[in-house]
């Protein structure tokens, strides 16, 4: 049996803890080959991995950099609902944060199922927001 430990996680300066079932909740993802020695790691000061979108880019080459442009991921930011979603599996992602935002972050992370699940939900609430904004051009 696995044994689970406290890991401490500096993701873009904002600090996490959890642990390491958590994160191996999706073992083929950045955290597994993170937790098990695949990848380079850095620890700052407070002995927590350092995760940052300029020192992960050029280990982990995904094509999610489309035309060369910098999307901010391994933000401590739009961390949250990646965390909840390893930890529960529900997806929830607060009204005020974008939810392209925690999608480039699941792709950065290989969360692929989770990938999956906003990108059906983001097409389930377009049609309202288009029918929604259709509706208030009428009003006017």
């Amino acid at each position: 049996m696995a044994v689970d430990r406290i890991v401490k996680l500096n993701i873009g300066g904002t600090l996490f803890e959890t642990t390491s079932m958590t994160l191996l909740s999706c073992p083929d993802s950045f955290f597994g080959s993170l937790l098990s020695g695949r990848l380079p790691t850095t620890v700052d000061d407070r002995g927590a991995l350092f995760i940052d979108s300029q020192s992960s880019f050029n280990i982990i080459n995904r094509n999610m950099y489309k035309s060369g442009a910098c999307v901010c991921v391994g933000s401590g930011e739009y961390f949250p609902p990646i965390l909840h979603y390893l930890r529960t599996r529900q997806i929830v992602v607060p009204s005020q944060m974008s939810h392209d935002a925690v999608l480039q972050e699941a792709k950065f992370y290989s969360l692929d199922q989770m990938v999956e699940e906003l990108k059906t939900l983001s097409q389930e609430e377009e049609p309202k927001s288009k029918s929604y904004r259709h509706n208030l051009v009428f009003l006017w």
